[in-house]
């Protein structure tokens, strides 16, 4: 069986938390938080990396992210032109 403890404040006696040791609990939290965003930023630059160069680097899959690209380019073309429409029709 776990024995379980009660929280500090429940404690008779209990008189609170040292500054020492609240320093030491932010400055551990801070760490912790740091190294977790490390991680992120670490797992978010191979995602961007996988997607960027896949890896099946064949032939098919350039063919495929070639498509993706000229998919975009071709809708950022569209956008533009029916934007420059609008300019036109809203000088006259």
């Amino acid at each position: 069986m776990t024995h379980k403890q009660l929280p500090p404040h429940k404690i008779a006696g209990w008189a609170g938390y040292t500054l020492d040791e609240l320093r030491y609990q932010e400055a551990y939290v801070a760490a912790r938080l740091q190294i977790k965003k490390e991680q992120l930023v670490q797992e978010s630059n191979q995602f961007k990396g996988n997607i960027l160069h896949p890896q099946g680097a064949g032939l098919m899959s350039r063919i495929g992210t070639l498509m993706d690209y000229a998919g975009y380019g071709l809708m950022a073309y569209k956008m533009v032109k029916q934007a420059v429409g609008l300019l036109k029709k809203a000088r006259s």
